[in-house]
């Protein structure tokens, strides 16, 4: 606690100053007096109301102008009884110990927006806890604290974000505790974002519709054996051939290769069937989202697949599988092209039935002759000099 007289420290409950020796009157913990009020303008300012008499703390009304005091009866003018006294430290109010830490929070904030404006957004983040640690409900630290997180500059950045900030837990309490001024300019960022959106929706839909359209007149004309492009790998347009057309649907199959996809069909040389071959996964995934666009996307179908049994080393082809992208079987590659030179692609490519044994899976070499003993599974990942290539098929809705 301090004098309220010569503004000296004291012990707590101490009745006399040990500097001037003048009385300390206790202050009620549920009484309000304009002792209890500090201004957090750099120095801190204490405003207690004392008996002029007996330096007992007063209970003002401001509402009037002569104060009573309760210790020792004497009346006074509530003007006369406000004393100022510039303090540091703790601060002894009612039964309350106050630090007061000297901080200039309009100064600190100015000093936030340089940081901010240099790029440091660490250091902004702590400077705005240093005044939240004083000021635990200041509007403008939370606005800052907002601006470092989503890494602005400048608060204008916020108009610039891609996604909606209003989850942010830092715009939240800037919305709680900012003032109006803070309030209007946040939700007015929120709004140019959100139409912004939307357009970019709207165009985003619009492309797709007449990505559509266009694709369902170039699809609806196909007969067996034409090429037409599907998709992209590596930037580069896919060109498919028409194997068999059957209830709206084709089953189509690239004309080539895939170029630089040379995968193993499974990553170990464990014993595997296609259900859980890596390559599998691969094609009705990462290739699957990569390669098509949205309207492509819709257009392929998802096949129950038979995996048939390797007849000639009767090794098991597996359980049936369901897939949108998948490689052909011994019996489709030798059913669905007419001859050895149809299914040549000078590459080497899957097969999708199992090899000789269970560790290996068909494949088709370079002058389309199907190798019913075919190679290891993971050929490549043992840097063999083999490289077997992917030649994906599927089904698609022409209509």
């Amino acid at each position: 606690m301090f004098c309220m007289n010569c503004g000296q420290q004291l012990p707590d409950g101490a009745k006399f100053c040990l500097n001037c020796g003048t009385p300390q009157g206790a202050v009620s913990p549920t009484g309000t007096t304009q002792a209890e009020t500090i201004n957090l303008d750099g120095m801190h300012t204490f405003v207690p109301a004392m008996c002029p008499n007996c330096n007992a703390h007063l209970n003002v009304n401001q509402s009037t102008k002569i104060a009573r005091c309760d210790n020792c009866g004497t009346e006074c003018l509530v003007q006369d009884a406000i004393k100022t006294l510039t303090v540091k430290g703790n601060v002894q109010v009612g039964n309350a110990t106050i630090n007061v830490s000297g901080i200039n929070t309009d100064a600190l904030l100015q000093r936030v927006e340089i940081v901010l404006s240099d790029g440091d957004f660490k250091g902004a983040i702590e400077k705005c806890n240093t005044i939240l640690d004083s000021d635990p409900t200041n509007g403008n630290a939370y606005f800052f604290m907002l601006l470092a997180d989503l890494r602005c500059k400048h608060s204008t950045d916020l108009a610039n974000q891609e996604n909606l900030f209003d989850g942010n837990p830092y715009y939240k309490k800037a919305m709680q505790y900012g003032d109006n001024k803070i309030q209007t300019e946040l939700l007015g960022y929120i709004s140019i974002i959100k139409k912004r959106i939307e357009e970019k929706q709207r165009i985003k839909e619009e492309k797709e519709r007449i990505e559509e359209e266009t694709l369902k007149d170039k699809l609806i004309a196909i007969k067996i054996g034409d090429t037409f492009s599907f998709g992209t790998f590596n930037e580069l347009p896919m060109e498919w051939i028409v194997l068999k057309i059957q209830d709206h649907m084709a089953f189509i199959i690239k004309t080539n290769v895939l170029e630089g996809a040379y995968k193993p069909y499974h990553m170990t040389s464990s014993d595997i069937t296609w259900r859980g071959c890596s390559l599998r996964t691969w094609l009705n995934n990462d290739f699957l989202n990569t390669s098509f666009t949205t309207a492509e996307k819709t257009r392929i179908i998802p096949r129950n697949i038979n995996n048939d049994d390797n007849s000639q080393y009767k090794i098991w082809g597996g359980v049936p599988t369901i897939d949108k992208i998948f490689l052909l079987s011994i019996h489709e590659a030798e059913t669905l092209f007419k001859n050895d030179q149809a299914r040549a692609v000078n590459a080497m490519w899957w097969l999708r039935s199992p090899g000789s044994t269970q560790k290996y899976a068909a494949i088709v070499n370079q002058c389309g002759i199907i190798s019913k003993v075919g190679v290891s599974v993971n050929e490549y990942g043992l840097g063999d000099s083999y490289q077997v290539f992917v030649r994906p098929a599927m089904w698609i809705k022409l209509d």
